[in-house]
């Protein structure tokens, strides 16, 4: 969940930031166009953490559900199995929303 609110925060922030560096460009104020540009900077940075951090998580939830597939696999059970993939389904679905 934190990867999805440093996405929406550094979202929000790097807009900000573009409509205070346009602001500051229109009106000829150079401190409002510099720390607007920062904070547009500081909000693309943000929702980068945010996407690296889908990534890191998809990347666990795959390999655990593949693990948790193969233990079912081992047992026979059918359920762990379907549990598993659903698990590594779940990975490769949060590793794609986070490109």
């Amino acid at each position: 969940m934190r990867d999805v609110k440093n996405r929406i925060r550094g979202a929000a922030k790097s807009i900000t930031g573009r409509l205070k560096k346009s602001a500051g460009a229109a009106l000829g104020d150079e401190k409002m166009r510099t720390e607007g540009k920062r904070q547009r900077d500081e909000g693309q940075a943000r929702r980068a953490v945010g996407r690296a951090q889908g990534r890191a998580k998809g990347a666990v939830e795959r390999v655990s559900g593949g693990v948790k597939k193969a233990v079912g696999r081992v047992t026979g059970k059918r359920t762990t199995i379907a549990k598993g993939r659903a698990k590594s389904a779940k990975g490769r679905a949060r590793q794609s929303l986070s490109t």
